[in-house]
Formats: structure tokens, C-alpha cells, sequence
């Protein structure tokens, strides 16, 4: 299990993409869990304050955030890398603890996480 939470907002679609690439390689059964921002027009309106403070106050520390991926574009990137069991799953999945036995995209608020 590999875990990059928080940091695909800082890096360039090349970086996170090398590191998906890295990741397929890994013996089979091997997962990731990476976190991704969502375009703000995406965000859910109650969150969008939040995601702009955020996004704000990277900016203004000198780390903005330079990658956004809508969750096909993530999926197609795990795909690509050698991920083919990749998808989209609602957020109950995360709350109540419940995983599939494959790697997977999770709903989570404004940022997504992807298995």
C-alpha cells in the first residue's frame, strides 16, 4: 500500500504521472491512495469557500496549487500508467470503512482520493 495524500495539487501532471507509472510496476495486489483536487467549478458550492481559502493561502506560502483533474482525466491517467482496474466509488465507501478488493477512486469532498 502506498499512500500520497496532498500532494498531486503541487506537482505537474508529468510528475504524477511518472509516479503512476512507478506504482503499476509494484507486484500485483499492490495499492495506491492519492488525493486530487477537484476543478473548483466542480466543488460542491458549499465547499467552494473552502477549497478558494485553500487555494489562496497556497499560493500566498509561494506552494500554489498547479494541478486540478476532473475524475475521468485522473482515471485515464491511472489507465494509461497500467491501472486498469481503476473507478469511481461514492463517498459512503470512505465512511464507513468499506473497501473493495481493487484499486479504486474514491469520492471525497473537493479533494478526490484514487486506490
Amino acid at each position: 500500500m502506498v499512500a500520497s495524500t496532498g500532494v498531486t495539487s503541487y506537482l505537474t501532471k508529468n510528475a504524477i504521472t511518472a509516479t503512476l507509472r512507478q506504482v503499476a510496476m509494484f507486484s500485483p495486489g499492490s495499492m495506491l491512495a492519492i488525493t486530487f483536487l477537484l476543478p473548483l467549478e466542480l466543488a460542491e458550492p458549499e465547499e467552494r469557500p473552502e477549497v478558494e481559502a485553500a487555494e489562496k493561502g497556497a499560493r500566498v506560502s509561494g506552494t500554489p496549487f498547479i494541478s486540478f483533474f476532473r475524475p475521468p482525466e485522473i482515471l485515464a491517467l491511472a489507465r494509461k500508467a497500467g491501472s486498469e482496474q481503476s473507478g469511481m466509488y461514492p463517498r459512503p465507501i470512505l465512511t464507513n470503512d468499506i473497501l473493495p478488493d481493487e484499486p479504486m477512486v474514491l469520492d471525497c469532498r473537493a479533494e478526490r482520493s484514487f486506490w
